[in-house]
Order: C-alpha cells, then sequence, then structure tokens
C-alpha cells in the first residue's frame, strides 16, 4: 500500500509539473506569437514606408521629367513659330520685289507707248 501511496504522489508530482508546464508553455508560446506579430507588422510598416517614399521620389523624377519635356516642346514650338515669321518675311520681302520690279517695267512699257503716242500725235 506505501508504494501505491508512493506511485500515486509521484504521478501527482509528475501530473503537477506536466500542467504548470502546458501553461507555462502556452504563456510563452502566446507572448512570442505577440512579439512575432508586433515585429512582422513594424516591418510591414516599415516597407511600406519605403515603398511609399520610392514612390513619391518616383512621381517627383517624373514630374521633373514631363517639365523638362514640356519646356522643350515649347522652345521647339517657339522656334517654329519663329522660323515661320523668317521665312514669311523672306516670301513677302521676295514677292514686294517683284512686284516692284514687275511694277517698273509696266511702267517703262507705258512711258515708251505714251511716248509714241505723242510721237504720233506731234510729228516733228
Amino acid at each position: 500500500m506505501e508504494v501505491l501511496y508512493f506511485v500515486l504522489g509521484a504521478l501527482s508530482v509528475v501530473t503537477l509539473f506536466a500542467v504548470v508546464s502546458v501553461f507555462r508553455i502556452k504563456s510563452e508560446l502566446k507572448e512570442f506569437t505577440k512579439n512575432e506579430i508586433s515585429r512582422n507588422y513594424n516591418s510591414v510598416g516599415h516597407t511600406i514606408d519605403e515603398l511609399e517614399n520610392n514612390l513619391y521620389r518616383r512621381i517627383e523624377d517624373l514630374e521633373r521629367m514631363l517639365d523638362k519635356k514640356e519646356n522643350e516642346l515649347i522652345d521647339y514650338a517657339d522656334k517654329l513659330h519663329n522660323h515661320l515669321y523668317d521665312e514669311m518675311n523672306k516670301l513677302y520681302g521676295y514677292v514686294d520685289s517683284r512686284t516692284d520690279k514687275t511694277a517698273d517695267g509696266v511702267a517703262k512699257h507705258l512711258a515708251e507707248i505714251y511716248k509714241k503716242l505723242d510721237l504720233d500725235k506731234n510729228p516733228v
């Protein structure tokens, strides 16, 4: 009987030790899980912040490139506009000189015609 009491006492101590160990492991696992979740949450938050910063920098780079291209396009349009006016002025000058030359030629011919008409009216 004493052996039975001894065995029951030993088993109660082992059972008590097992129950305490299970609860201790459970609380440690809960704490570990909480720490891992917190660490992962912080890591994800940090990664999101980095991605957000990279995205903002990329957007700013693209805006600078867009502004640069816009300015280049405006400069190109200004050059075309100036070239157009230069060519139009050359064309107007050419047309003006041709018109003056034609007018001078017509005036000479008219002068010759009037001169001949005057000679025909007044023979010397």
